[in-house]
């Protein structure tokens, strides 16, 4: 995975104001150098592939990514066990109270 190393103070939104001091003109700053992802990506990475993924949580964000995916995603929803045989990622998107549960659903071996 690439990931793009751009200054945050790039990207701040500041305020233009008049001699007057009666008007703020907003604006965003520009990057200095002009940045394309995809020939970063082309530069040392290998090619990368979509795997199918364990959504924990059937709320608007886990049903939003899997709506999203490629349909071999497994959504897993309050009381269910996550499958200790499957292999990709494991998206939580849960309150952060429900933490707990989400540990004691998923399978040791996965938690690192």
């Amino acid at each position: 995975m690439t990931s793009c190393a751009v200054p945050i103070s790039s990207f701040l939104s500041c305020c233009e104001i008049s001699s007057s001091m009666s008007t703020f003109k907003p604006f965003l700053l520009r990057p200095k150098a002009s940045v394309s992802l995809s020939s970063m990506a082309a530069k040392g990475s290998s090619a990368t592939s979509i795997v199918p993924a364990i959504i924990i949580g059937g709320g608007r964000i886990g049903q939003m990514l899997q709506s999203n995916g490629t349909g071999e995603d497994i959504l897993i929803r309050r009381g269910q066990k996550v499958p200790a045989d499957f292999r990709g990622p494991i998206f939580v998107c849960t309150r952060n109270d429900d933490l707990d549960a989400v540990l004691e659903a998923t399978p040791e071996a996965r938690w690192s």
